[in-house]
């Protein structure tokens, strides 16, 4: 069970690590600053925001009025839930493959092949449970949008 959360932690360090943007300047994203720019299909946390790209910066406009504070809140939240729901993807298909090498390396062990396929289908059930978790969000902001 040690060697498990070990595996889990570091692949969750690894995915932040490496879905951070290192760099926010106008030559990241090919001189567009207002690009929709991805790392592993994770999305920049500030696409859809207005961005001033004068002078090589990239600078995020403030918004000025209630309604475009709550649309700059708001499509940070999305960007957060999507990248969170793409790093559940990356940890299931991560312990997928750890419980496939658990039940190859059985060698014929009941109850290795049993740990095995415990590890997938809990995975699995996890995906699920996401999936499902991300429908009613995307369900409950749409009721919230109109």
């Amino acid at each position: 069970m040690d060697n498990m959360k070990k595996i889990f932690t570091i692949i969750l360090m690894s995915l932040a690590l490496f879905a951070m943007p290192l760099s926010v300047s106008s030559s990241a994203y090919a001189g567009n600053c207002a690009s929709s720019g991805r790392f592993l299909t994770f999305p920049t946390w500030y696409r859809g925001q207005t961005v001033d790209g004068l002078n090589g910066t990239c600078n995020i406009k403030s918004p000025t009025n209630d309604a475009e504070l709550s649309k700059f809140v708001w499509s940070i939240v999305l960007n957060i839930i999507e990248i969170l729901s793409q790093a559940v993807v990356y940890v299931t298909i991560g312990m997928i493959l750890y419980g496939g090498f658990q039940y190859l390396t059985s060698a014929g062990s009941a109850d290795a092949m049993k740990k095995g396929k415990t590890t997938i289908t809990n995975a699995i059930i996890g995906l699920i449970i996401s999936l499902v978790a991300v429908a009613a969000v995307n369900l409950i902001v749409g009721i919230l949008g109109k």
